[in-house]
């Protein structure tokens, strides 16, 4: 089994497995210590499109095609690491909560199952819970790639009063303080 999990704008510096001594992410810290934890990670690009179409098809975006909001997509000639776990013989699901993340754009190649989400930025806890059940649905020994793309971090952040309360705030930061809009 091959599990992949992207928490989109998530900072290295801001888990306790790379550091960071006022991190509040035990769960975080528990998945790097029993999997591997990539010491060194870099990104292909400033924005989600670019960077998980390079983590997705191991290409440059000049290589993959899609670098901008101009139309482009990943080229249909470009292999994907889901593509060939699925011609493997894998079973290949992904579950996105990033809504700019579309199978169209040739994100949801390879994939048996490619659940993304509307126009709005899902919580963990969908995704999650479908993950979660579609790996019950696996026979023991069965081999799958799973894929899921978690936003929590990312613009708009609505955090929960627990959330709140840790950070030492009176309220959650409303849009302007979060710069949403810019």
């Amino acid at each position: 089994a091959v599990v992949v999990v992207v928490v989109d704008t998530l900072r290295a510096d801001a888990l306790g497995a790379y550091g960071a001594a006022e991190a509040v992410t035990p769960t975080m810290d528990a998945l790097a210590e029993e999997g591997t934890l990539f010491e060194r990670c870099l990104a292909t690009s400033s924005w989600t499109w670019p960077s998980t179409a390079s983590l997705l098809t191991g290409k440059l975006p000049p290589e993959h095609g899609l670098i901008g909001k101009d139309g482009s997509s990943i080229s249909p000639d470009v292999p994907s690491v889901a593509a060939a776990f699925q011609s493997a013989g894998w079973a290949t699901a992904a579950f996105v909560a990033n809504p700019i993340m579309d199978a169209e754009l040739g994100f949801g190649r390879g994939f048996d199952v490619w659940e993304g989400t509307d126009d709005s930025w899902d919580h963990a806890a969908i995704p999650l819970e479908r993950a979660k059940a579609w790996l019950a649905e696996r026979q023991p020994g069965e081999a799958f790639f799973l894929y899921v793309h978690l936003v929590e971090p990312h613009s708009p952040y609505r955090p929960s009063a627990d959330s709140v309360a840790a950070l030492g705030l009176s309220a959650p930061p409303t849009d302007e303080d979060l710069g949403a809009g810019t």
